[in-house]
């Protein structure tokens, strides 16, 4: 009995999250939206969005999107699962957010790789890298009694 009522609530949420979207032109010219089939005497057109099923694509993009103006990405590269992001910043602090935010973002581990101090300029260099494989350093560190 307890899977009937699990099923019926999958089947009600599910058909809440399903949607459709109408593109109606009028005979007046005037474009609109809706959930809703358009008027009669209306141009119908049905609008399909095409959502990124590639994580990594979404991943990166979001970070893009969400960095700070304080990081400027240099550099992404994807190779072999893992993904290598070179980038300058002015401030600690808002490196330490920004690996925060790779990290949240892809839901795989961060490490820095490198950190170069600036010699002339204000900006300072470092390059992350994000894989789905696990780093034994951090297993290493669980093992230790504390």
């Amino acid at each position: 009995m307890k899977y009937v009522y699990i099923f019926t609530a999958l089947c009600f949420f599910s058909s809440l999250v399903s949607a459709q979207i109408y593109k109606c032109q009028g005979q007046d010219g005037k474009l609109g939206f809706s959930d809703r089939p358009c008027a009669i005497g209306s141009n119908e057109e049905t609008v399909i969005i095409k959502k990124d099923n590639t994580k990594k694509e979404s991943w990166i993009n979001r970070l893009k999107i969400q960095k700070s103006p304080l990081i400027d990405i240099i550099n992404i590269v994807t190779k072999n699962g893992q993904t290598t992001i070179k980038y300058r910043f002015a401030k600690t602090s808002s490196s330490t957010d920004f690996i925060r935010l790779t990290g949240k973002l892809s839901s795989m581990s961060v490490a820095l790789m490198k950190i170069k101090k600036p010699k002339g300029g204000s900006m300072w260099r470092a390059e992350i890298k994000v894989s789905s494989k696990r780093n034994p350093l951090f297993d290493k560190f669980k093992k230790r009694p504390i």
